[in-house]
Formats: C-alpha cells, structure tokens, sequence
C-alpha cells in the first residue's frame, strides 16, 4: 500500500496533527490507513517501512517473553 516512504510520513504527520488538534474521525481514518498499509506484513518487513532498528538478541528474547502476542 504504501509505494514510497513518502506516503507513510505523510500518514503519520497526519496522525500527529490531528491527535493534537483532538480531531477524533482524522485520527481515526488516518490510523486506519496505516494499520491496513501494515496488514500481512512481517514484522522485519514492519520494522524497516516504520524505521524500527534491529533489536539485539538479547533485547529480542525479552521482547518475546513479554509481549508473546506480537510475535
């Protein structure tokens, strides 16, 4: 859904903007937009559209331990 960086950053001012005018239907619809951009995807796949760094091995086994629902 999302074919360049571009349009995720837009969503996301997008998000930020309306979150703090506490326009509820934008943040919504916005919100909206990028969880279905996200749909089906893996989580490496994930973490490199949203610039999420790699999590050491260490860092990746507490994180499973403690969120088992994402994994």
């Amino acid at each position: 859904m999302f074919h360049r960086p571009l349009f995720l950053h837009t969503y996301i001012q997008y998000i930020i903007q309306a979150d703090y005018m506490q326009i509820t239907p934008l943040l919504d619809l916005t919100c909206l937009v990028v969880s279905m951009g996200l749909m089906k995807k893996s989580p490496e796949e994930i973490a490199y559209i949203l610039n999420i760094p790699k999590m050491t091995k260490e860092e990746e086994a507490k994180a499973r331990k403690e969120h088992r629902w994402i994994f």
